[in-house]
């Protein structure tokens, strides 16, 4: 596995992580950094044009950076509050998940 592979693997193991887990990852910090940490390994796996992934695993890392980019958009899902209580959250969750069950990231 590449480094860029390694990262976003280390990434979506914290976005598909318990929330307070995630809570203790971001300590101080706001959650923006859950948002930043994605956006920067994704970037980098298009920067390779995502060339060790499948077609269903870049759908999914797509929707994913598209679903987290609508999210920006409502600076109330961006709270620690609602990375506990919100569907969007649980639904980053369960992509995050997704992807980690898939071959390129096990």
């Amino acid at each position: 596995m590449d480094k860029n592979l390694r990262k976003m693997k280390q990434v979506l193991e914290l976005l598909a992580s318990p929330v307070v887990k995630q809570i203790t990852y971001i300590g101080d910090m706001s959650v923006d950094e859950l948002g930043l940490d994605f956006d920067d390994a994704y970037l980098m796996l298009k920067s390779d044009n995502f060339k060790q992934l499948g077609q269903k695993e870049k759908k999914i890392l797509n929707t994913l950076n598209k679903f987290l980019d609508k999210m920006s958009e409502h600076p109330n899902l961006w709270t620690k509050n609602a990375l506990t209580v919100s569907p969007e959250w649980e639904k980053i969750r369960e992509l995050a998940q997704k992807l980690l069950s898939s071959p390129n990231f096990k």
